[in-house]
């Protein structure tokens, strides 16, 4: 899957998730989570299945955008 076929709002919501499970996520990015889940790229948490995490895919696709990297 190329990072072009994801929406501004997957993407947004992939960010956010960026924070761990406890990312607190509002009701309408809430609605792309099956989505994300379905193209692979968000899992259950592994400490809490009820919260989500980013998966491998998800990490790669955000590393090639520069997300995530400090420049600190």
């Amino acid at each position: 899957m190329a990072d072009d076929d994801l929406s501004d709002l997957e993407i947004a919501v992939l960010c956010d998730l960026l924070e761990g499970p406890r990312a607190n996520l509002k009701a309408y990015k809430r609605a792309v989570l099956d989505q994300l889940v379905a193209k692979g790229l968000v899992e259950p948490a592994k400490d809490d299945p009820a919260k989500f995490q980013l998966s491998d895919k998800a990490h790669h696709l955000l590393a090639e955008r520069g997300v995530g990297i400090s420049g600190g």
